[in-house]
């Protein structure tokens, strides 16, 4: 999947990218759905948790979803996870929103 940052080449100047987002595509965010399968739901906690909290984190058996979905809500809602950011972080380039 080809994107605008694929194109983008950097030569000793800084670029400016300003995407619009009006419409929702555009900043769609890759946490997992409410209907997601339970180890989606962890494979993404076990990604975005911090390090220092990942030692307290159970097996995945021994979570039931409703337990999962709340704290994916709550990371969710303290910190923003956007498919477009992240492929820019990816690639070198400096997010402001």
């Amino acid at each position: 999947m080809a994107s605008v940052l694929d194109h983008l080449q950097i030569d000793y100047c800084s670029i400016v990218l300003y995407i619009p987002f009006v419409a929702p595509y555009h900043s769609r965010s890759d946490t997992p759905k409410s209907n997601a399968l339970k180890q989606v739901m962890y494979d993404w906690i076990k990604e975005n948790l911090p390090e220092d909290e990942k030692a307290d984190l159970k097996p995945v058996k021994e979570y039931r979803k409703p337990e999962l979905w709340n704290k994916i809500k709550s990371m969710r809602n303290t910190n923003k996870y956007y498919i477009v950011d992240q492929e820019a972080e990816r690639r070198g380039h400096t997010v402001v929103r």
